[in-house]
């Protein structure tokens, strides 16, 4: 087994050779099998992968699909898979928010090609995808990320003004172009991005931001322009080298073996504060005792 991935309804796994398996609830289509029956056992995503033709002498085989990297989000997933030399993002489960990025808001149990184009009007080449809950975060092989999805997950467009209204086909996130984007990872309405140099890239958006420790009252605009954008989680000067994110919190893992995490939903993260409910509006250490031996 290459690579495991876990969502809000379902898991999946990459095997060794290349193919992709899910299970659990499909009642989106999430699990890409082109129905919305339940797996409770591992089950192939068989439309991922070409059919192996034996070659005769002079004759050509048919490419065979491999899924490098797989994203579960609350009711959709995300497909990184080659052909080739190129690698291409394939979306399923059901389109809210346009979470899948198609651009008309249907739903799609069959894993289902989006192609993503950069500003020149050129294919992008995908190294990495994921999937949060009405949101979705695309990084290609060239260091730039591209989002789509519920307005309250995306923190600009193209122009880096906020978007009141939803996006629903890939759009290049603003505030990046000095950054290598190399890894995403995607929650609720939070996202976080890991940078070739070892940056940690939080996403701040309108409804993040409205979260955070606003002065009560404070004008909208005032708080859309201070605090949605693209900002770096202050590490001490650390080396980011993992992220994750779930619906309340951030975590980074930094190249001394220490995890850090943000919380701004004034919930209790148990391995930081298992005994009182405190915000963390700053990134804070957690501390984790050894295994026995």
């Amino acid at each position: 087994m290459r690579k495991i991935a876990a969502g809000r309804w379902a898991s999946a796994a990459i095997l060794r050779d290349g193919t992709a398996w899910t299970w659990g609830s499909n009642t989106t289509g999430l699990l890409g099998h082109g129905d919305k029956t339940s797996r409770w056992t591992p089950a192939l995503v068989a439309t991922l992968r070409f059919p192996i033709v034996p070659c005769r002498a002079g004759a050509q085989r048919d490419a065979v699909r491999v899924v490098h990297a797989l994203s579960i989000g609350w009711g959709h997933s995300l497909f990184v898979v080659s052909s080739g030399a190129e690698r291409s993002l394939f979306v399923c489960g059901r389109d809210r928010a346009g979470r899948l990025g198609l651009g008309d808001l249907r739903s799609q149990p069959t894993p289902t090609h989006l192609p993503i184009f950069n500003s020149s009007g050129g294919v992008v080449d995908v190294s990495h995808a994921a999937a949060g809950e009405e949101h979705s975060i695309v990084v290609s092989a060239s260091g730039d990320a591209y989002g789509y999805g519920s307005c309250k997950a995306l923190p600009a467009g193209r122009r880096g003004d906020f978007t009141e209204s939803d996006v629903t086909v890939p759009t290049l996130l603003a505030g990046i172009s000095d950054h290598f984007v190399v890894h995403a990872a995607a929650g609720s309405t939070r996202s976080v991005l890991l940078t070739a140099a070892g940056v940690a890239l939080a996403l701040s958006t309108r409804w993040s931001a409205l979260r955070r420790n606003v002065p009560f009252g404070a004008p909208l605009d005032h708080v859309l322009r201070e605090r949605h954008g693209v900002a770096p989680v202050a590490l001490g000067g650390r080396r980011a080298v993992a992220v994750a994110c779930d619906q309340f919190c951030e975590l980074v893992k930094t190249a001394d073996g220490a995890a850090t995490a943000i919380s701004d939903q004034g919930r209790r993260v148990s391995a930081l504060e298992p005994a009182a409910r405190l915000q963390r509006r700053q990134p804070s250490p957690i501390g984790m005792a050894a295994a026995p031996s």
